[in-house]
């Protein structure tokens, strides 16, 4: 059993809902850490130690990263075509990222926080150690409103 709480497509569409209107959730195909393209945040506990991660595939980053900020879809399927986030969707991913942390936690789970993003080129051996063998997992695929759809792994110790 997970040490964090996995969240249900309810609780993530009723989380992320808030940022994104008119958002679906559905299941999804899982996303790994070493496809080209997929961006990988990572949630840290009060030990500074791994404790999970949110692994999304290039169209998810392109379009939650752009949606929040409304910045054109043009651009977002400019990243898709070249599997290079700017700086401004990283920035705004990142901010996702922060918010999801709040799926992972419940009263009876130990805290977490978000920590930072990592591609294929910078995961860490314990990112891919926690790919490989966490216990805790759902694989989500989410429909932006006016922009696509992606995929979203989440994953805990």
């Amino acid at each position: 059993m997970a040490e964090f709480h996995i969240p249900d497509e309810g609780e993530v569409r009723s989380m992320m809902g808030m940022l994104f209107d008119g958002l679906t959730v559905e299941e999804g195909a899982p996303v790994t850490g070493v496809e080209e393209g997929n961006i990988i945040g990572s949630y840290i506990d009060a030990d500074d130690q791994l404790a999970a991660v949110c692994v999304c595939d290039i169209e998810f980053a392109a379009f939650a990263g752009s949606s929040l900020t409304m910045l054109p879809k043009g651009g977002a399927e400019d990243v898709i075509l070249c599997k290079e986030a700017s700086p401004a969707i990283l920035d705004n991913l990142g901010e996702v990222m922060n918010i999801i942390s709040r799926l992972f936690i419940r009263e009876s789970t130990p805290h977490l926080r978000y920590d930072q993003l990592y591609t294929k080129e910078t995961i860490t051996e314990d990112i891919r150690e926690l790919l490989a063998t966490a216990p805790g997992r759902v694989d989500l695929k989410m429909h932006i409103n006016n922009y696509g759809a992606g995929n979203l792994s989440m994953i805990s110790r």
